[in-house]
């Protein structure tokens, strides 16, 4: 820990426990520690659009793997026009990537989603806030010794 003080979550469900450290806000103001209120605005858009959350959903429950385009299909229920569409918006907000893979019969697009998986935490805090969860807090720490003698 490099600070002094902050809060653990941790979210411990079958298959899918995570655990993140977030260190305390020093600054006064914390908006000076967001580059763009309109920018998080955009992101936020984007996953108040239900295709592009389900099929962003899908992509994370996958292992870390190039899919493709069908397998994304087949697995939302979505048309391909639709996975497409959705693949371009999602590719362009940098929440993916489109890949090419060689094969026998020519290039075949895929899609790799981001490997920080930064997405992972944000859709677990927005679904504590949905479930109305008072407190998706683990441990309050206090810290004002040295971590050494």
């Amino acid at each position: 820990m490099i600070r002094d003080s902050g809060m653990a979550f941790a979210r411990l469900s079958n298959g899918f426990s995570q655990f993140y450290l977030l260190a305390e806000n020093t600054d006064e103001n914390s908006d000076k520690s967001f580059e763009s209120i309109e920018n998080i605005r955009k992101v936020f858009a984007l996953f108040a659009e239900e295709h592009l959350l389900k099929t962003i959903i899908y992509m994370y429950s996958k292992p870390c793997i190039p899919i493709t385009a069908e397998l994304i299909s087949k697995g939302t229920g979505y048309t391909m026009h639709e996975v497409e569409r959705c693949m371009k918006i999602i590719c362009e907000n940098n929440l993916a990537e489109q890949i090419k893979i060689a094969g026998i019969e020519g290039d075949i697009n895929a899609y790799a989603v981001r490997k920080e998986g930064c997405i992972i935490p944000l859709l677990q805090f927005a679904d504590e806030i949905a479930k109305g969860s008072p407190f998706p807090v683990f441990n309050m720490f206090d810290r004002l010794k040295p971590l050494h003698n």
